[in-house]
């Protein structure tokens, strides 16, 4: 799912939420429609968690990540 575009060298805030067929995307505090996607993780193994490059590529990526955090509850606004 290709949830926005970012413009380099300009700081944003996204958030992302998933429960069972409600994906939200958030910028910068504005809810952006996007593609709904089905299903839950209950099928899905455990797997590495990559920020900012690929697991077995190495690509330059000139970005930075001032904050992360994942939430056990899905972000109503």
């Amino acid at each position: 799912v290709q949830l926005c575009k970012l413009t380099a060298g300009r700081r944003v805030n996204v958030v992302v939420s998933y429960r069972p067929g409600d994906l939200k995307l958030f910028v910068d505090g504005r809810e952006v429609k996007t593609n709904q996607i089905g299903g839950d993780f209950s099928n899905w193994e455990l797997y590495q968690l990559l920020l900012g490059n690929e697991w077995k590529d190495a690509r330059a990526w000139h970005g930075e990540i001032h904050s992360f955090v994942i939430a056990n509850r899905a972000a109503s606004k």
